[in-house]
């Protein structure tokens, strides 16, 4: 008898162990029905303290740039064969579109002290000018990887009468460069 139990446990557990699940069943898909539903006419958007005051424009960051830093401009030229040079440290872009600066001429024997500024996208136009006999106008592009402004300049010293020494009526050009003072 525990022959035939025995013997019947292990056909059953055969059976158990080599029987297959049956797959699962699937629900089958539901057809989405099209209707239109109805819809509310557009409602105008109302604010509760009067109309919405539009968003200030944001800065331009090439004059956020320029004004927030003192620079150091230095300008050459040549003149016959001899090669010039000289330097502003405190070169200072004002917000107001102004120019603050102490850039000597010796051209002028003075220097020029105050002027303004233009940006359209990186180009940067300068005007110094002192008087009615002296003007600087410059023309230079922003570089936004190395913060340097470069391009060129043209100078013109107009005669004037009692002349100090070393005064030098003409038009001189050259290369300018602005890079921020460390």
């Amino acid at each position: 008898m525990k022959k035939i139990i025995l013997l019947l446990s292990l056909v059953v557990s055969t059976i158990f162990a080599n029987a297959q699940e049956a797959p699962p069943r699937v629900p089958p898909v539901k057809n989405v029905i099209d209707a239109k539903l109805p819809q509310l006419p557009p409602q105008p958007v109302k604010f509760p303290i009067g109309d919405p005051m539009p968003l200030p424009n944001r800065p331009n960051p090439i004059i956020v740039r320029l004004t927030t830093h003192t620079w150091k401009l230095i300008r050459w030229w040549v003149t016959g064969n001899i090669g010039h040079s000289t330097t502003d440290i405190a070169f200072k872009f004002l917000a107001n579109g102004k120019i603050s600066c102490s850039l000597w001429t010796p051209e002028a024997m003075l220097s020029l002290q105050s002027g303004t500024y233009a940006i359209d996208g990186n180009n940067v136009t300068i005007s110094l000018k002192k008087d009615a006999n002296v003007s600087m106008d410059c023309n230079l592009v922003y570089t936004n990887n190395n913060n340097i402004l470069t391009g060129t300049y043209t100078l013109q010293v107009l005669p004037i009468a009692n002349a100090p020494t070393g005064y030098t009526p003409g038009t001189v050009t050259g290369e300018l460069k602005l890079e921020i003072k460390p």
